[in-house]
């Protein structure tokens, strides 16, 4: 396992409390800003960070995000305080929708940013190792995210002896039957293996223990503070 200059449960910590603040701020700016300050902490906390996937993801939002401001803006009804101080009706719902849809986007690209980059398996050997998660719930989840890719080739698989068949890709919700019993087998080699190494709920295991470091509790404080601030001047 790759050694990490910080916790791995900063990837957990930091996300919850960007949410934080997202949920407690009600303005565009603060959402920006937010947005800004978690980007800096995955970077900090990955310097490689997937910008292509990240990508990828913020189009396949547009559809949603899209319907949300139509729909905000056509349906949900304005702030009746703005609208008595004279601001224009329309303006006002423009703005709500505005921020109601960049709220959507910055929770979800939070959540997908830091589960990109997060080391599953720092953050599920630390949880067991301080038993916050048993042993064969441990293990059964890192099976399951070990299984991701062995899935990936056999929809590969199956897509290329279609195609040398057929001449022709297949894309079909039958699919899924044959990657039904590719998961079975899978998962019946996996648990074959678990038992033959001795993995139960009472067996203990040998793993370096990854303190929180001054640089950790450093981080984690100034994140507080930021949006301690964020909160308390944007409201």
């Amino acid at each position: 396992m790759l050694k990490q200059k910080l916790h791995p449960f900063e990837f957990l910590l930091l996300p919850l409390l960007g949410l934080v603040s997202i949920f407690s701020l009600h303005t565009w700016q603060g959402y920006l800003l937010t947005l800004i300050l978690m980007a800096l902490n995955l970077v900090i906390l990955n310097h490689q960070v997937k910008l292509k996937k990240l990508a990828v993801f913020s189009l396949i939002l547009l559809p949603a995000l899209g319907a949300m401001f139509a729909s905000s803006y056509w349906f949900a009804p304005a702030d009746g305080l703005n609208v008595l101080s004279g601001q224009n009706n329309s303006h006002q719902q423009l703005i709500q929708s505005a921020n109601l849809t960049l709220r959507l986007y910055s929770l979800a690209l939070i959540s997908f940013g830091f589960m990109l980059h997060m080391t599953k398996e720092s953050v599920l050997l630390n949880l067991m190792q301080r038993k916050i998660l048993s042993v064969k719930i441990g293990f059964s989840l890192l099976a399951v995210f070990n299984a991701f890719e062995y899935l990936a080739d056999e929809f590969q698989r199956i897509q290329l002896a279609y195609r040398m068949r057929f001449k022709k890709n297949y894309l079909s919700p039958k699919i899924l039957l044959p990657l039904l019993v590719a998961a079975a087998r899978y998962a019946h080699n996996v648990s074959i293996s678990m038992y033959n190494r001795g993995l139960h709920q009472g067996r203990s295991f040998q793993q370096a223990k990854i303190n929180f470091s001054r640089y950790d509790s450093g981080l984690i404080i100034l994140n507080l503070g930021l949006i301690a601030s964020l909160i308390y001047f944007g409201r």
